[in-house]
């Protein structure tokens, strides 16, 4: 049998201008399909080649299960460049001992751990799973070679995601046609954006000509509209809760008995006024609707934090009390459950934020979702203003709790209807701890 011969794929015209572009920051994308791993990949390519061992690439995800795939690609063609893969490390090493680390990027701490470190080409991909640019920004701080090595961070990004905003504003609107750069005011940094659609990779439409059609039953449409002609302006504005959809229950004594109260924690630990609020709602659940009995938000430190949690539980006794198991929610539940009785539920969360509130707008839409009248509840206005201002608003802190709560009642919600339907009339409670 002949041996197979490798041939490494050779970049489309504009991703072979993105490999000439020295900017700063770079942005490809625009729109699904327009091959932007494959032109990350060339990026490490292109950069081993210019610099050798002078250069060192980091490779960042929001989400390690995005992650394993671009290490996939890498996999199937560095190897056969004689790249060494060490899965235990996740890291690529070149014969000219130039080094590619793969690593997570999930928020502003995450970014703060590579402070001290020194890469001279940073590759954030799909960067528009950032709600803020924070996290990216702190990166510029590892960006240096004393070797004189050009640094870049480089991009890749479509429309229709929680960054849409931030991307949009510093890299479309300056220049929506793109292949322009961007100066950014009192500094040397420029920006540029290479506009990518589906039609810039001609081998997926030849070797999946339904994919067009596939991706426009995706999603809503103004999301198809982002993703298929590159629209940055096209992405949703504010109009994923529709106040429409909110029933309203007037009279706190006429409210049901309630089978659960569940409470739902988002969190944040730091005071100032620039970071995020941590807010907690609480939900009573009927055999086939959900109140939402009280919401609170504010900034407060650790300390403080506990002290809420517990008031918050005292005041309305949830069943079960809902956190977030990441970065700040994991040292909240381990205090609780340590030095409470309070019943804390960790939560993984998984995917980007906007999915999962699309993910229980059925819920409002059907009318099963009660809030009380405004003249009783002073938080409303803040609450239903930032769910119908999504993801525009300027905080989504209750987006984010109301998301967690609402998904894990349905969730147990089928589960008590299982149980109903298999023994005698049910009276009690499936929700416990």
């Amino acid at each position: 049998m002949a041996a197979t011969t490798f041939e490494f794929p050779t970049p489309y015209p504009k991703q072979a201008h993105t490999l000439k572009c020295n900017a700063h920051q770079l942005v490809y994308g625009g729109a699904r399909g327009g091959a932007k791993s494959f032109c990350a990949m060339f990026k490490i390519v292109q950069h081993e080649q210019l610099y050798g061992q002078n250069g060192k690439v980091l490779v960042l995800r929001r989400y390690y299960k995005d992650l394993q795939d671009f290490i996939l690609l890498c996999r199937r063609y560095l190897s056969k460049l004689g790249w060494a893969y060490r899965s235990g490390e996740k890291d690529f090493t070149a014969p000219s001992g130039f080094l590619v680390r793969f690593r997570i990027l999930e928020n502003e701490q995450d970014a703060e751990k590579y402070q001290g470190h020194e890469y001279t080409l940073i590759i954030v991909e799909e960067a528009g799973q950032y709600p803020k640019p924070e996290p990216i920004d702190l990166l510029n701080g590892a960006m240096r070679s004393a070797e004189g090595v050009p640094a870049q961070i480089f991009m890749t990004a479509n429309p229709g995601g929680v960054g849409n905003d931030w991307l949009r504003e510093r890299f479309v609107e300056p220049a929506p046609d793109g292949f322009t750069m961007i100066p950014v005011e009192g500094t040397k940094i420029r920006r540029y954006y290479v506009p990518a659609r589906i039609q810039d990779n001609p081998k997926l439409l030849d070797n999946d000509p339904e994919y067009v059609d596939r991706l426009k039953l995706s999603g809503p449409p103004h999301l198809v509209r982002a993703w298929l002609s590159g629209d940055w302006f096209a992405a949703p504005s504010g109009d994923v809760f529709r106040l429409e959809w909110f029933s309203k229950y007037y009279d706190p004594e006429y409210m049901p008995k309630f089978r659960a109260i569940i409470q739902s924690w988002d969190t944040a630990f730091k005071k100032g006024i620039k970071n995020d609020r941590s807010a907690c709602t609480t939900w009573g659940v009927t055999k086939n609707e959900i109140y939402l009995i009280h919401a609170w938000a504010g900034r407060v430190e650790f300390p403080a934090l506990k002290k809420q949690v517990e008031l918050l539980y005292n005041k309305f006794m949830p069943s079960m009390v809902l956190i977030e198991d990441k970065a700040s929610g994991q040292s909240l539940h381990q205090e609780m459950k340590a030095n409470t009785i309070i019943p804390i539920k960790p939560v993984k969360v998984d995917g980007d934020k906007l999915a999962r509130a699309y993910s229980i707008t059925p819920l409002f839409e059907t009318g099963i979702i009660f809030l009380p009248n405004s003249g009783d509840a002073e938080w409303l206005y803040d609450f239903s203003s930032e769910l119908c201002s999504f993801p525009k608003a300027k905080f989504d802190d209750y987006v984010d709790s109301t998301s967690q709560a609402l998904d894990y009642i349905r969730r147990l919600q089928k589960n008590m209807a299982r149980l109903e339907r298999k023994v005698v009339p049910f009276t009690g409670s499936v929700w416990g701890v």
